[in-house]
């Protein structure tokens, strides 16, 4: 009747009520919360005993009762509000008690309680809070040096990272009037540089000495600071103290050497750039390809990484038939049978996902770097595809970034590059099936070469949806500040550490900075579209007009354009004025447009 079959149910069957999956789950959950509260431990031996309880200040203890005196009698310890050196309310550790290695079969291990200095110490190395783990070293370097471990000195070696010293977004901050300022590279550079000798003479100091792992560290800060010295100083040490290096240890070595993918990425492959780099005996292919020999003679296996720079290095010296075989050997990527349609694209891949030599979404970058930098997009945007469906790897914004910073510089005059190519690259880059969300920097390239080409129409509509992503600029400074600003309400009353007022601070200048290069970016595409290189002369009497009434928040106090007859300046006034920060690094910026990189870390 109610659609229900009959059940029979037995009455030696057991019933479970837990949810599937839950068995193994249920007990440690109750036993992770009960000891949040308590410590329980067994002592042996204790006669049974009626329920009493002791309470003081800070300790609470509780005997149990146990019908059986041979049952271990259960007990535990809570402690309560005892402040430790450098937190506000933090539980103190409970009272040792031996273990009877009768019972439990388990030999005790003593465990040393380091002192308050370099517990801060460790505990700003784990939360990763740059100015804390600096200024506490400091406080024990001066005090006790000595008391740090090997183990200690390779943690605040590692946590001196390239990144958070060097990179674009580490070095912005904010000046005295709360301006958002950026430290020159050369400068962050030579301070971390200290910070790392400062560091590793104190562990060389304290007896210490040093293993692959800080070796190879160091050598990954060289790379970041493209510091071949230093690079070279350190791989001699490694073999005075007969370390053997690792895949890694090369890879590193020979990318501080030869250079990465942002290594000269705004010049382009001529023939004078390969004689300058002959005469002054910067040949990264011969450098590249003599540490890769050492390597394979030693018997370390490389990886995919070592072919990626491998293939940047042989790229500066224009030997792409190097490049060529590389890629058919090791990813079985035949350039010319991808040239050709007719030839069927072999989709099975030579390698497993765990293979080292599986290409990584660097191998990408690599590519692009290689193809774009000799003119060859076309070639470069087959490789890629081929690699990302092949492999499955995902294609990065640095990739598309390089891709599309080369197309841009190759339209540019001299031009070797159809003008149309900047939007054709475009539309692959941004339908199916990569659907790529645009950056400014990304509409800079497209709205450049469109009002190049005169296309204003279509350059218009570029503007305005970069005018979105402009504003979404403008709404992450916004909030950033309304952070800080409600961190600083109440300070330090509010608990906010020094540590955390610095990192607000950072962020709200790297998202100040942001908006206003993206304000410059704006500034320059409507300057542009007001100079009207060969327009027609309707556009100073009607186009220029509606510009300069709906973009004048982003022109300033003067704006000059040209007419038939002559040029008009107009004076917008003091409120709208402001100075606009340099976009590019142009090789003649009195020019209106020019080529070569963004000042964006995204090949970092």
């Amino acid at each position: 009747m109610n659609g229900l079959q009959p059940a029979t149910i037995r009455s030696y069957k057991r019933i479970r009520c837990l949810p599937l999956g839950a068995r193994g789950t249920i007990l440690p959950q109750r036993l992770g919360l009960a000891q949040e509260r308590v410590r329980w431990y067994r002592v042996p031996g204790d006669p049974p005993t009626t329920t009493t309880t002791t309470t003081t200040t800070t300790t609470t203890t509780t005997t149990i009762a146990s019908s059986k005196s041979d049952i271990p009698i259960l007990r535990y310890v809570t402690r309560r509000g005892l402040g430790d050196d450098d937190e506000t309310v933090r539980p103190s550790p409970h009272v040792a008690v031996p273990l009877n290695s009768a019972i439990t079969n388990l030999t005790p291990i003593s465990i040393e309680r380091r002192e308050a200095p370099i517990r801060r110490l460790l505990r700003a190395i784990d939360r990763r809070q740059d100015v804390a783990i600096w200024r506490y070293f400091s406080f024990v370097a001066a005090i006790m040096m000595l008391r740090l471990s090997a183990s200690d000195f390779t943690s605040i070696i590692h946590s001196l990272r390239p990144r958070r010293y060097t990179s674009l977004r580490s070095r912005h901050y904010l000046d005295d009037n709360h301006e958002a300022r950026l430290t020159p590279s050369s400068i962050s550079y030579e301070e971390f540089r200290r910070r790392l000798q400062v560091v590793t003479k104190g562990m060389q100091a304290s007896g210490h000495s040093l293993g692959i792992s800080e070796y190879t560290h160091l050598l990954d800060c060289a790379r970041a600071g493209r510091d071949t010295e230093m690079a070279e100083k350190l791989w001699n040490q490694m073999a005075r103290d007969g370390i053997t290096p690792d895949t890694w240890a090369y890879n590193t070595y020979m990318a501080a050497m030869c250079g990465t993918a942002s290594t000269d990425r705004e010049q382009r492959l001529s023939d004078h750039n390969l004689t300058l780099r002959t005469q002054n005996s910067e040949n990264a292919r011969d450098t590249a390809l003599a540490i890769y020999k050492r390597m394979i003679e030693r018997g370390i296996t490389p990886n995919s990484m070592t072919f990626d720079i491998l293939m940047l290095a042989v790229a500066r010296m224009g030997d792409f038939t190097s490049i060529y075989r590389t890629l058919k050997e090791i990813w079985g990527v035949d350039v010319a049978a991808l040239s050709n349609p007719e030839t069927p694209e072999s989709m099975q891949p030579l390698m497993r996902p765990d293979s080292p030599l599986y290409p990584s979404p660097h191998t990408l970058t690599a590519v692009a770097a290689v193809f774009g930098s000799n003119n060859d997009i076309e070639t470069a945007i087959r490789i890629i595809d081929h690699l990302t469906r092949r492999y499955t790897i995902p294609i990065t914004i640095t990739a598309w970034v390089t891709l599309l910073n080369w197309t841009y510089v190759f339209t540019r005059p001299p031009a070797t590059l159809p003008k149309f190519s900047v939007i054709n690259l475009w539309r692959i880059m941004t339908s199916a099936p990569y659907k790529v969300k645009p950056t400014l920097e990304m509409y800079d390239y497209l709205v450049r070469s469109l009002i190049g080409r005169q296309m204003l129409p279509d350059a218009e509509i570029m503007i305005n949806r970069g005018l979105r992503v402009f504003a979404r600029q403008i709404a992450r400074a916004t909030t950033a500040s309304t952070a800080l600003e409600a961190a600083l309400d109440g300070f330090p009353q509010n608990n906010a550490t020094y540590d955390v007022m610095h990192d607000l601070r950072r962020d709200v200048a790297l998202a100040r900075r942001e908006a206003y290069r993206g304000r410059s970016i704006i500034k320059r595409w409507v300057e542009l579209l007001c100079l009207g290189k060969g327009m027609r002369p309707e556009h100073a009497r009607i186009r220029v007009p509606n510009v300069v009434r709906k973009m004048r928040y982003f022109l300033g106090g003067t704006l000059v354009y040209v007419t038939p007859t002559g040029y008009v300046e107009l004076m917008l006034g003091g409120r709208e004025s402001w100075r606009a920060i340099s976009i590019r690094r142009r090789k003649r910026p009195w020019t209106p447009l020019g080529t070569g990189a963004k000042e964006v870390d995204y090949l970092d």
